[in-house]
């Protein structure tokens, strides 16, 4: 159900009309984006959902706003306590705040076989910690946990832990309580804080040590996480020991402004014993640079022989206009790092690491045929923008060998024509290709660069996407629309062309 307004639909007789006579068959329930008023009658909730006795799911996204609901919580109390066979619940997007959570403290008893909670999307200040810790205590059956985009816990709403207290009536051991909750859920096998902030050092202490007695994890979203300690403190502390891990996203985290890696050797040896990781996401960052230069990281990226997706990509330092450095790994990283990958990986993202020499490119090519037989994707944006011809015809050799390989990306890389004219050879080989990304590089066009990339498309007829934007010569250049044009129009599979 999705967008019903208030004055052509009452929304309990909707929900009656809609599940007349199935009620106790329905097992799932969505309704989204609900822009009016809902559950007003009391007494026809307790009826309606009383009735739905074997529902086991309840999604209930951009249902409630503050400005149609000043009682969220209550509403829901309604619902939830006459579920207790429910089994999932999503309540994501609902502007809920911590009155709400507090209003439906009764509920979470009700729901003794509950597995999957999705609270993501909402407004949770410190001020909700105790309720939430409250759910969290009663919800011991969960195995997935959601709290993306929700949990705000700065100091006191921005009064300093010293500020007015009036103001801020807080108890600042909601956080450790909280933690303790969180660390008491037993089965828990995913859990996603991504998009969360913690403004005081000893709170991520207790948050690190929850999430690192939650021993049965296996996935673990960490994506753009704020905290005010230092990574080389918290990360080890919430990673080791954590040996069943096998999806670890920690895109774009950050170290606290003016804060340093200390302990690199430890930080890297902790990842060393994730040895069941299957999926780990390092992209994104201003903090990890020093992490990854670290030949401790090469070292430990060795003993993940599991691995199938592996993302580095983008570990730049920016100015306001510019790139203030460009990254660079360490020499010999490819090889020596990846090698022993090469019967799992399915995905690899360097983007952003440039290349400047010959040693780079050697290292990679070695470590691409590593992966001959099982590399579908990979990502080598803003790597090859320095590398001179010779180099390109190396990566471009090993580049071939990749039977498997379904998408690459190749854009921000400079290509002339003339490093086209190697690389399209080999890319006529990569007949599994289904997307090609070649978008901004502004030289590719030039002399005979559209002969070139014709050829390895008249080869490429399973492409879906083909990525050409920002590409100069496209727009001006007559002769090279039409040396392009009946490769193009072979591409019979192709849903999607970047020409923007």
């Amino acid at each position: 159900m999705s967008k019903f307004k208030n004055d052509e639909w009452d929304i309990m007789d909707m929900l009656k009309w809609v599940l007349h006579g199935v009620q106790d068959a329905v097992q799932v329930i969505t309704i989204n984006q609900m822009y009016a008023p809902m559950f007003f009658n009391g007494t026809e909730v307790e009826r309606l959902f009383s009735q739905l006795t074997h529902l086991r799911s309840l999604i209930l996204d951009e249902v409630f706003s503050r400005t149609t609901h000043k009682e969220a919580g209550l509403h829901l109390l309604q619902c939830l306590i006459r579920l207790p066979q429910l089994h999932d619940l999503v309540l994501s997007n609902n502007d809920l705040a911590a009155k709400d959570l507090e209003a439906l403290e009764p509920a979470w008893k009700h729901l003794p076989v509950l597995q999957s909670l999705d609270l993501s999307g909402n407004d949770f200040s410190l001020d909700a910690a105790f309720s939430m810790a409250i759910a969290l205590r009663s919800l011991t059956a969960l195995t997935f946990l959601s709290l993306s985009r929700s949990c705000h816990f700065g100091r006191f709403n921005h009064f300093g832990l010293d500020g007015p207290g009036d103001n801020n009536p807080i108890n600042p051991i909601n956080i450790p309580v909280l933690s303790s909750a969180l660390s008491g859920l037993s089965q828990l096998r995913t859990l996603d804080m991504s998009y969360s902030s913690i403004d005081v050092p000893s709170w991520c202490a207790a948050l690190a040590g929850a999430i690192n007695n939650l021993t049965a994890l296996q996935r673990l979203n960490l994506v753009n996480l704020h905290l005010s300690l230092d990574a080389d403190i918290f990360y080890p502390a919430v990673l080791s020991g954590l040996t069943g891990l096998q999806h670890l996203n920690m895109s774009g985290f950050a170290e606290p402004i003016g804060s340093f890696y200390t302990n690199t050797e430890g930080f890297a040896s902790v990842f060393g014993t994730l040895t069941s990781l299957r999926y780990l996401d390092l992209s994104d960052s201003n903090g990890q640079g020093s992490l990854i230069e670290s030949p401790h990281f090469v070292l430990s990226l060795q003993a993940l022989t599991r691995l199938e997706h592996l993302n580095l990509g983008w570990c730049l330092f920016y100015g306001s206009d510019e790139f203030i450095n460009e990254f660079q790994l360490e020499k010999d990283f490819y090889y020596t790092a990846l090698e022993g990958m090469r019967f799992n990986l399915r995905s690899l993202d360097v983007s952003g690491h440039t290349w400047l020499d010959r040693e780079y490119a050697t290292d990679f090519s070695n470590a691409l045929k590593c992966f001959k037989h099982t590399l579908q994707h990979l990502n080598l944006s803003y790597c090859l923008q320095h590398l001179p011809l010779e180099s390109i015809i190396i990566i471009a050799t090993a580049l071939r060998g990749l039977e498997r390989l379904q998408s690459i990306n190749l854009s921000c890389n400079s290509i002339s024509a003339s490093s086209m004219g190697v690389l399209g050879l080999s890319l006529g080989y990569l007949i599994t290709l289904r997307a090609l990304n070649l978008s901004i590089n502004e030289d590719l066009l030039s002399e005979d660069g559209a002969s070139h990339i014709s050829a390895a498309l008249t080869k490429l007829t399973g492409l879906t996407f083909l990525g050409m934007s920002v590409v100069s010569g496209l727009s001006a250049g007559v002769q090279q629309l039409r040396v392009l044009t009946p490769s193009l129009a072979a591409l019979t599979k192709l849903e999607c062309l970047d020409l923007d």
